[in-house]
C-alpha cells in the first residue's frame, strides 16, 4: 500500500485513531501514521488527530520532541486521501535494548525528558500519555512521540466530561474521571515520576498511586543502592500527590533533576569544605527524616479522628448540661478533649493500667461536671467518655495511629466532700467497649454509649440531689 509516495513497509503499531507504519519515500525513511478508515467519518476522531499534528508542528522546534518530515490532513479523509503524518523513524524505549538502566544515567534520561514538557508547558501544551512505547530514540537521541492525547488552551473540548484520559500505569488520579477538567501539565509531572521509579527500580510497571516513602515497597530506595536514592523518593512522592496542586510543576522537576546530577565541587584545598560528605549525610538523614514525617503524619490523622469521636459525644453531653440547668444546678466545669484523665475508664473497668504509657496505650477525656453543695457537703456529678487507645507494634516501633483499637468508656461518677474533709467517689453507671476507628462496630458502640447516657441521666441527677438531701 502507498499514501502520498510512502510506500508502507512494516507496521509499527496501532491506537483507537490511528495506525503507524515503517514506510519508505526514495531513500528517506518514516514512521507514518494515518487515521484508521473506520474513522473516516468521525468527526471526533478527526479533529484529534488534526490536534496531534497541529501540536507536534508547533513544538517542532523544542529539542526532544519527534520531528515532523509532512502531513496532509484533508477535510474529508477518504480511501484515495487519507489523513497522514510522517515522522522521523525511532525505537521506542520499551523496545530499545540501549535503554538506561544504571540510575545516574535513569536520572539524565528523566532530566532530558524535563527539559522537553518544560518547555511545552510553557507554551500551554501538555502531553497527557507519558509511557514508555512513546518515548523514543531518534537519531541517537531520545524524543516525546505521540502526540494523539495532546492539550492546549486553543484546542477543541473533544474529552467528554467524566471520561478516562491516559497510559495506563502512569496515569494520574485525577484523569481517571474527569479527564476535561484536569490540568494535563500536572498530569504529566505524575506519569514522569511513575516513569522514573518504572526504569530506576528495573521493575516491569510501577506501582499506583502515590510512590510514598512511609511504604517500602514504593520508595526506589528498596531497589537500588546509591547515595542520591532517598531525595529521589522524596521528589517521587512529590510528583505523585493526589492532589494536582501539590506536585511541583515540571520546571521545579527540572531544577531538582539537574541538582541531583551536579557534581559536588572538590575539597582539595580548603579542609574546612566538607562538601563532600553532603549526599552521605542526606543518606543517613533521609530514612529517619521521612519516619519522622511518617508518624508526625499519623499521629494528625489519628488526632482527627479522636476529635471525630468526641464531637459525636458533644451534643448528648450538652443535653444533659442543660437539662441540669434547667433545673437549677449552676456551677458547670468541663475537661474540653485532652489526655492523661481516665475516670471513666479506670472507675468502669477498674483497669489501672492502661494509660499509664508503659503499656503502650493513651488516655483521653471530654467531660461535664455538675456541682451542688450545702453547708455540710460538696456533691459533683461528672459524665462523659474516655478513649484508651492501644498503639500497635510495628517494623517501625509503635504506631499510635488509626488502625489501633480504641478502648472506650463512658459513665457518671459522684464525688462527695464533706466539711471534715471526708471524700467519697462512686460509680453510679457506665459502660465500656472496643472500635476501630471509621469501621462499622464504632457507630455501633457510639449510638450505645449516647443511649446509656440518655437514659441513666435522670438516675444520676437523683443520686446528686440524694446525696446532699442526707446530709
Amino acid at each position: 500500500m502507498e499514501i502520498s509516495g510512502w510506500l508502507l513497509v512494516e507496521q509499527l503499531g496501532k491506537g483507537g485513531n490511528g495506525v503507524v507504519w515503517k514506510a519508505t519515500k526514495g531513500e528517506r525513511e518514516a514512521a507514518l501514521k494515518f487515521l484508521k478508515a473506520s474513522n473516516f467519518s468521525d468527526d471526533k476522531r478527526l479533529l484529534r488527530f488534526r490536534d496531534e499534528v497541529q501540536a507536534m508542528s508547533a513544538c517542532a522546534d523544542i529539542e526532544g520532541v519527534v520531528p515532523i518530515i509532512e502531513n496532509s490532513i484533508p477535510d474529508d479523509p477518504t480511501a484515495n486521501e487519507y489523513a497522514w503524518v510522517a515522522m522521523e523513524l525511532g525505537t521506542p524505549l520499551s523496545k530499545d535494548d540501549r535503554a538506561p538502566k544504571a540510575l545516574d544515567d535513569v536520572v539524565r534520561f528523566c532530566l532530558d525528558l524535563s527539559r522537553t514538557f518544560s518547555e511545552m508547558h510553557s507554551r500551554g501544551f501538555s502531553h497527557r500519555d507519558v509511557k514508555p512505547e512513546n518515548v523514543l530514540r531518534v537519531g541517537g537521541k531520545w524524543h516525546l512521540g505521540d502526540f494523539g492525547l495532546v492539550d492546549f488552551p486553543e484546542k477543541a473540548a473533544l474529552t467528554a466530561k467524566g471520561e478516562k484520559l491516559g497510559p495506563m500505569f502512569y496515569i494520574a488520579p485525577e484523569m481517571l474521571n474527569d479527564a476535561a477538567a484536569s490540568d494535563g501539565r500536572a498530569a504529566d509531572v505524575y506519569s514522569l515520576a511513575k516513569l522514573l521509579w518504572k526504569m530506576g527500580s528495573g521493575q516491569r510497571y510501577p506501582m499506583p498511586g502515590t510512590q510514598s516513602t512511609s511504604e517500602l515497597a514504593l520508595r526506589l530506595s528498596s531497589y537500588v543502592s546509591h547515595d542520591g536514592v532517598y531525595s529521589l523518593d522524596h521528589l517521587m512522592e512529590a510528583m505523585t500527590q493526589v492532589d494536582p496542586a501539590r506536585r511541583p510543576d515540571m520546571t521545579e522537576v527540572k531544577r531538582q533533576l539537574e541538582a541531583w546530577l551536579a557534581t559536588p565541587e572538590s575539597a582539595a584545598g580548603d579542609a574546612m569544605d566538607l562538601s563532600n560528605l553532603a549526599k552521605a549525610i542526606a543518606a543517613i538523614k533521609a530514612p529517619l527524616e521521612s519516619e519522622q514525617q511518617r508518624q508526625t503524619e499519623i499521629a494528625g490523622v489519628a488526632a482527627a479522628h479522636r476529635q471525630r469521636v468526641f464531637e459525636a459525644f458533644r451534643p448528648v453531653m450538652d443535653e444533659a448540661k442543660r437539662s441540669l440547668q434547667v433545673v437549677g444546678v449552676e456551677r458547670f466545669s468541663t475537661i474540653e478533649p485532652s489526655g492523661g484523665n481516665g475516670a471513666f475508664w479506670r472507675a468502669v473497668t477498674n483497669d489501672f493500667d492502661v494509660g499509664n504509657g508503659g503499656d503502650g496505650s493513651w488516655l483521653y477525656q471530654f467531660s461535664h461536671s455538675a456541682t451542688l453543695w450545702n453547708e455540710r457537703m460538696h456533691a459533683t456529678l461528672t459524665f462523659g467518655v474516655n478513649l484508651a487507645i492501644h498503639n500497635l507494634k510495628s517494623e517501625k516501633g509503635e504506631l499510635h495511629d488509626i488502625y489501633a483499637p480504641v478502648l472506650t468508656a463512658v459513665g457518671y461518677i459522684l464525688h462527695t466532700r464533706t466539711a471534715e474533709g471526708k471524700e467519697q467517689t462512686t460509680l453510679l453507671w457506665g459502660d465500656h467497649g472496643k472500635f476501630r476507628y471509621g469501621q462499622p462496630d464504632e457507630a455501633t458502640v457510639i449510638a450505645r454509649f449516647r443511649d446509656g447516657l440518655r437514659g441513666n441521666l435522670q438516675m444520676a441527677a437523683t443520686s446528686l440531689v440524694a446525696s446532699l438531701q442526707a446530709n
